[in-house]
């Protein structure tokens, strides 16, 4: 099956489009985005009643990162807002249905090196290991970690998800302490 070229809108700093968009390809490769244009991505920290986060591993096939471990993130597709990117990306990587309203907005971090805007949402969601659906290509396996400061020097999870955990990290314990 071929892979349909994946769209994405030019932003500003502060979000706003510019009317323009650009290929994932060439923008991937740091070609096309200039200074001041970025692309939106997101990522979520799914947290169990147990006060673990869900990681998924990498597919072997990955270009980037193969086999390391990570939260579920992605970029947002032309046309897409935010939470609608947000509830996508968690079906297709790991094939669960989340309603909007259940993702909690953190913060929104740029990522000046990446040309990024990257949305940080917190979900309160059991999920048994057995539910989880893998997309070929993308993830192979998933567990459930304890939120513990552990977690931010575990270098078996990529480095920049292990820094934006940094920017919400208090955040992310005291919703883990009430829910």
């Amino acid at each position: 099956k071929v892979k349909e070229m994946e769209i994405w809108d030019i932003l500003d700093k502060k979000g706003e489009k510019s009317g323009r968009t650009i290929p994932r390809d060439a923008a991937m490769k740091q070609k096309g985005l200039k200074a001041g244009e970025y692309h939106l991505s997101v990522e979520v920290f799914i947290v169990n009643s147990k006060g673990e986060m869900l990681f998924t591993k990498r597919s072997p096939e990955k270009s980037t990162f193969p086999g390391y471990w990570e939260t579920t993130a992605g970029s947002a597709i032309a046309g897409e807002e935010s939470l609608e990117a947000m509830s996508r990306e968690i079906s297709e990587e790991i094939g669960i249905k989340v309603e909007r309203e259940e993702l909690l907005f953190q913060r929104r971090v740029v990522e000046e090196v990446r040309h990024q805007l990257m949305d940080l949402y917190f979900l309160k969601k059991e999920i048994a290991l057995e539910e989880i659906i893998f997309q070929k290509g993308e993830t192979c396996d998933a567990k459930w970690v304890p939120i513990d400061w552990k977690i931010l020097d575990d270098e078996s999870i990529i480095s920049r998800m292990r820094e934006r955990m940094r920017f919400v990290w208090f955040d992310l314990l005291e919703f883990k302490e009430n829910q």
